[in-house]
């Protein structure tokens, strides 16, 4: 029990020390008259104040929701316009794609069609070098009957059979050749 009692008198001593401390630290403040209108005037004009703060803080709040709802709104129109471009992408890749294999087909039927009029080139060539030697052949052909009837000792072309007199030498003329040849 004597250490309740040190204990007690220990809390009772600290709470004087502490009141006096406080007393002497603030003192004794004089009472001045209080104006009630002042006051009264001051506390409408922070309730004034507060209320028209309130009512910006509203204001804002609203113009908030509704920029989220207004930012909600783009997000989706984002997301949509993500997915066309996305959409775009792929269908650009195949475009170049179908360009690509385009272009190489186009390039192969180039290569055919130079090919082909290459082909059509030889091919007139060689019409017109036959015909050129089918009329050689021709010319040659003549000239041989000639001479195998010169050399078999027929008629003579060179004299009339039945007077024996020379015939007027009447110079040949060489067949001009065509201006192209015929077409097949």
């Amino acid at each position: 029990m004597k250490f309740n009692r040190t204990v007690m008198i220990a809390i009772a001593v600290t709470f004087l020390v502490g009141v006096i401390a406080g007393f002497g630290i603030w003192g004794v403040k004089k009472e001045e008259k209080i104006d009630v209108k002042q006051l009264l005037t001051t506390a409408a004009e922070e309730i004034g104040n507060i209320e028209k703060e309130n009512k910006e803080l509203r204001g804002e709040l609203k113009a908030t929701i509704e920029d989220r709802g207004a930012v909600a709104r783009l997000n989706q129109e984002n997301q949509a316009l993500q997915g066309q471009l996305l959409k775009a992408e792929q269908y650009s890749r195949q475009l170049k794609d179908e360009s690509a294999s385009i272009r190489a087909a186009l390039a192969e039927a180039e290569s055919k069609a130079q090919t082909t009029d290459n082909l059509k080139a030889m091919a007139e060539n060689l019409q017109k070098r036959v015909f050129e030697l089918e009329q050689e052949n021709q010319d040659l052909g003549k000239a041989m009957e000639k001479i195998s009837s010169i050399s078999q000792g027929e008629d003579d072309p060179m004299y009339h059979k039945d007077t024996g007199q020379a015939k007027p030498v009447v110079p040949e003329t060489v067949p001009e050749e065509p201006a192209s040849p015929p077409e097949q």
